[in-house]
């Protein structure tokens, strides 16, 4: 699994906020661009929200919110 997720399974969800996550994930890949950081981010939260069983229903929840909101909150 995906060291980036291991922000999602150390913290509580209303600590998922846009900033503590983009600084996590530029801290954990190689290419550190805005745009690499948001598709892995995308992509994670998917995966937490569609089927990873290693998180608890508050948290796929949280995730469907935030993939639902995707686009309004990034101004897109």
């Amino acid at each position: 699994m995906s060291k980036r997720l291991d922000f999602y399974l150390d913290n509580i969800t209303e600590d998922w906020t846009c900033l503590k996550v983009i600084g996590f994930y530029r801290t954990k890949i190689k290419r550190k661009g805005l745009k690499e950081v948001l598709s892995s981010i995308h992509k994670d939260l998917r995966d937490i929200a569609n089927s990873n069983p290693r998180f608890d229903a508050t948290k796929k929840k949280k995730a469907r919110e935030i993939l639902d909101n995707w686009k309004r909150e990034l101004g897109l």
